[in-house]
């Protein structure tokens, strides 16, 4: 998630491109598990109740990675054009071995872009920090509202405002509206990057009888 809005990262444009411009399947193949899938929606398709509208796909969902790579570096280019400078990234990751390969990853397409990151703990001042969590059910509103004016999240009001009325609602047809509502205005907004469906690590034995998989996860 994106903690910082200041200098380039102040403007919904750029920190879209910097989304547009992560491999997502180069980074989960370095994981080397098949049962993580990359994801470009701010929530999964997978919480979906009472059959809740579909995760918004981001307008660049169907170019390919040259095509991202370009669209991002005419906004950087755009930038740099005015004379600004953009100071290297602070990405918060855990100092396991996990994040210094998510750490790399990332690092990696943002150079392809000309931008410098540093990495740092988790407890420290940051630019982006990884949220590395499962939705404890399957409410759309659930991705939305851990997005959304949150300590370590930026906060837009419009979809703040929007999300507090869904929570209220009972409606389920004006709440499936409201949250594409919501939605659509985060999407814009871009206050997260995603990576990758959740994933939850099973810690039963294998020889144990009549586990079945969660619904919710990978």
């Amino acid at each position: 998630a994106f903690t910082n809005a200041e200098g380039f990262l102040a403007t919904d444009a750029n920190r879209d491109a910097l989304s547009r411009a992560i491999r997502r399947s180069r980074l989960i193949d370095a994981f080397g598990l098949a049962e993580w899938q990359p994801q470009t929606t701010l929530r999964p398709s997978i919480y979906r109740r009472d059959g809740g509208p579909e995760p918004l796909l981001p307008a660049w969902a169907d170019y390919d990675d040259a095509s991202r790579l370009a669209q991002a570096q005419r906004v950087v280019d755009a930038w740099r054009g005015g004379g600004r400078k953009i100071e290297p990234l602070r990405i918060a990751v855990p100092s396991t071995p996990g994040g210094r390969i998510l750490f790399a990853y990332v690092a990696a397409d943002f150079a392809r872009l000309g931008i410098e990151t540093r990495r740092v703990n988790m407890a420290s001042a940051s630019d982006l920090r990884l949220i590395d969590e499962v939705a404890p059910n399957d409410d759309a509103l659930w991705a939305l509202r851990r997005l959304s004016c949150q300590r370590d999240t930026l906060c837009n009001r419009e979809a703040q405002s929007l999300i507090e009325a869904t929570m209220s609602n009972i409606d389920a047809g004006q709440r499936a509206q409201q949250v594409g509502e919501a939605e659509a205005i985060l999407a814009r907004y871009t206050p997260f990057i995603a990576l990758a469906s959740p994933l939850r690590w099973s810690v039963a034995s294998q020889r144990l009888r009549g586990l079945r998989p969660n619904a919710r996860d990978r």
